[in-house]
């Protein structure tokens, strides 16, 4: 497996050298091998926004409670469905 890594990074490597040929052979092979790591690769990004909750607010009578439990807003409650 790792040889046919090698000579993949080699092949794309001089493909790389000829259409650049100021570019050094070192380089080619760090350029391929992270071409060839990166087509293989699977990136995901997760992106968690986070929003206060005020659970009372003045009005004209003085504070009320909002309609959100303070019960549900536990530190690391996670809804199982989303994992």
């Amino acid at each position: 497996m790792a040889l046919q890594l090698w000579s993949a990074v080699d092949g794309l490597a001089a493909e790389y050298a000829r259409a650049q040929p100021s570019l050094r052979i070192g380089a080619a092979r760090a350029d391929a091998l992270a071409d060839l790591v990166a087509a293989n690769a699977t990136i995901s990004t997760t992106i968690e926004l986070v929003a206060p909750i005020d659970c009372e607010w003045p009005g004209p009578f003085g504070p009320r409670a909002s309609s959100v439990s303070t019960a549900c807003l536990g530190a690391g409650d996670t809804d199982p469905s989303l994992e």
